[in-house]
């Protein structure tokens, strides 16, 4: 009984010194100095269009071997997804962002960018598999690396959805489905 009486009692003192502390820090954190009344202290504030998270530039092949970069195909959101033939998931995502590709590219830019290193990912070979696929959305290739770098897209398949003005709006790792997609687009 005794042992009870004095965890109990311990238990108190523990949770009313945490209401104090938190008390203690609440108002020393919640006015820092220099910040005046309504402007946000934290940038979880800030409302998601104040703040640009401005897209990497790179620069890509098309099939016949001509370079673009991404900010030439800005005026429009983009779709940029990030694949290569030896991965899964990224193969099973491809027919969902075919048929989104067919609803909605009028809408959005779809740059599908292999990530091709001359080894086990060839322009040549993923040519074929998006052609024996009957895939019809744009593919480009990373022959530069520089999409590879600028993204650390080390991790497949990789989305992002960039607005039209060239700044990251959504991203996600992993396969996407129809239903995802259409939702980090917005739909």
């Amino acid at each position: 009984m005794k042992k009870v009486l004095i965890t109990f009692v311990l238990l108190t003192v523990l949770i009313i010194g945490a209401g104090y502390g938190y008390r203690f820090l609440a108002e020393k954190y919640e006015n820092p100095a220099g910040s005046q009344s309504g402007e946000p202290t934290d940038v979880t504030e800030i409302s998601k269009d104040t703040v640009k998270n401005p897209a990497p530039d790179f620069t890509m092949t098309d099939i016949d071997g001509n370079e673009l970069t991404l900010s030439s195909l800005y005026g429009k959101p983009i779709v940029l997804n990030f694949w290569a033939t030896w991965c899964g998931y990224c193969i099973l995502e491809m027919a969902d962002f075919q048929k989104v590709y067919d609803r909605y590219g009028d809408e959005f830019q779809f740059v599908m960018v292999n990530l091709t290193d001359n080894a086990r990912e060839k322009v040549s070979t993923s040519a074929a598999f998006i052609a024996e696929k009957g895939f019809t959305f744009p593919i480009y290739f990373d022959v530069y690396k520089q999409a590879l770098e600028a993204y650390e897209a080390y991790s497949i398949p990789r989305t992002y959805i960039i607005d039209e003005n060239g700044s990251i709006v959504e991203s996600r790792i992993g396969a996407l489905d129809e239903k995802t997609l259409l939702s980090l687009m917005g739909y």
